[in-house]
């Protein structure tokens, strides 16, 4: 399939069982057996070999044996067809170029043939075959993925008319680059808009392999700018694991500053900084990153620390919680969807402030609902959908959405959708009802999806 490198043996793909490998190559000018075994896998990257999968080779001999013609020569002979647990693994995808940044990430894990890996939010990498081989006591495997990942460019738009005043269309703008400048590469840019005067921006670069260390990283950096009041940014650097199809993590340092306006001070605010510690843990099953069919995803983020600022008092902690459990079951065409997200913020020594609290309503969370109608310091979500899937990313859907917040009823709203693909593009449209209007006055929510590249499975 490819060329692997194992405990400093070079291993070729065989076309033939039992025989010598030929490369047929002249040009190789070599000072050490090093330098020979990256000249070689160079040439098999561009050559695109390929050999046989599920075979097991034994390596007999590794030289510069040069013949009569000059070529370059390597002797396998087929091995015993016992699968091992694998100690070293290779990755190569549909090109048959190597992934460099995936040869490690698997560790001791075993993923089946169709199951996706993912190292965040949107890049995915689906294993369609692999191959064991051996050398002496090491054992090894060898993977064919594919990126099933897609570039993306999503528009929101939503009719918002809070009352006592004029309606206005608010929106989002959110792109997203998966392997971006190589494998598992990541970026990820968000601007909301709510209003002429509140305005979120969201960033997050993600780099799968940090130099000189077996982990990867991240930046994450969020301004959010709310009516005139406050301007709130906050700045993450984390470490991350090797992204695999088991638990994730990523873990690290980060700063948020609340800047607030002479207008917010009128209304009670008080700016502070705050340096705290955070946690991401995540897992997700998937067989598909788009319209699943089977699997789930669970993510639970967590952070904390100490404020500052002139009018805070020394003692003062904040931290906030984000747990969001999720799940799809089908049967024939029908699949049942079900989304819990739970949030909740902790503090000692502080009042916390809007700034503070989270964010409920809209398309995200509770359909229905203006974006971002509700504040409050702690809330539980429920999302239900039943979905009639119309093609490979297409469906039909009803859903219903509930949330419990401090000091309120039970929020309740309920609707029907569509996922069409028009070209290049998903268009999801969502009309929805809500128990406090009695369910009379239905609210809007059209997202679309404009793909920079389209798999060929969804044609």
């Amino acid at each position: 399939m490819g060329a692997i490198l194992l405990m400093g043996w070079l291993t070729l793909p065989l076309h033939g069982q039992g025989a010598d490998l030929v490369l047929p190559d002249t040009t190789l000018s070599v000072a050490s057996p090093g330098e020979l075994r990256a000249a070689v896998a160079r040439r098999l990257a561009w050559e695109g070999l390929r050999g046989e999968l599920g075979t097991v080779y034994h390596l007999q001999t590794l030289g510069w044996k040069p013949g009569r013609d000059g070529n370059l020569r390597l002797v396998f002979n087929k091995a015993d067809t016992e699968v091992p647990p694998p100690d070293t693994v290779i990755v190569r995808d549909v090109t048959g170029r190597m992934l460099p940044d995936l040869s490690t990430i698997l560790g001791a894990a075993d993923p089946r043939t169709g199951s996706i890996l993912n190292s965040s939010d949107q890049p995915a990498l689906r294993v369609n075959q692999r191959a064991y081989y051996r050398h002496g006591a090491g054992y090894g495997v060898l993977y064919n993925v594919e990126d099933v990942s897609q570039k993306r460019l999503q528009l929101l738009a939503a009719y918002d008319r809070p009352a006592g005043q004029p309606g206005q269309m608010v929106g989002e703008v959110m792109m997203d680059l998966p392997n971006l400048f190589g494998t598992l590469r990541y970026l990820h840019l968000e601007l909301r808009r709510l209003s002429p005067a509140t305005q979120t921006l969201n960033l997050i670069y993600a780099e799968p392999r940090l130099p000189l260390l077996p982990l990867g990283g991240q930046i994450k950096f969020l301004q959010d700018l709310r009516d005139t009041l406050y301007v709130q940014r906050d700045l993450k650097l984390q470490l991350t694991s090797p992204p695999g199809p088991g638990w994730n993590w990523a873990a690290g340092i980060g700063q948020r500053e609340l800047w607030v306006s002479s207008r917010g001070r009128e209304q009670g605010l008080v700016p502070y900084r705050q340096r705290n510690m955070n946690l991401s843990v995540y897992r997700q099953t998937y067989d598909e990153p788009f319209n699943p069919r089977e699997g789930y995803r669970i993510t639970l983020d967590l952070e904390g620390g100490t404020l500052t600022g002139a009018q805070i008092d020394p003692q003062a902690t904040l931290s906030r919680g984000k747990l969001q459990v999720e799940w799809v079951t089908s049967r024939a065409s029908l699949t049942l969807a079900q989304q819990v997200q739970t949030l909740a913020l902790f503090a000692t020594g502080y009042d916390p402030q809007p700034a503070d609290m989270g964010r409920f309503g809209g398309s995200a969370s509770l359909r229905g609902y203006r974006e971002d109608q509700f504040l409050a310091p702690w809330g539980v979500v429920s999302r239900t959908e039943l979905r009639y899937r119309t093609g490979a990313i297409t469906r039909l859907h009803l859903f219903a959405d509930l949330a419990t917040l401090p000091g309120r009823e039970v929020l309740a709203a309920a609707g029907v959708g569509l996922v069409l693909r028009a070209g290049q593009n998903l268009i999801q449209l969502d009309f929805a009802w809500n128990r406090d209007d009695d369910f009379r006055s239905g609210k809007v929510h059209l997202r679309v999806v404009n793909f920079l590249s389209m798999q060929q499975d969804y044609k």
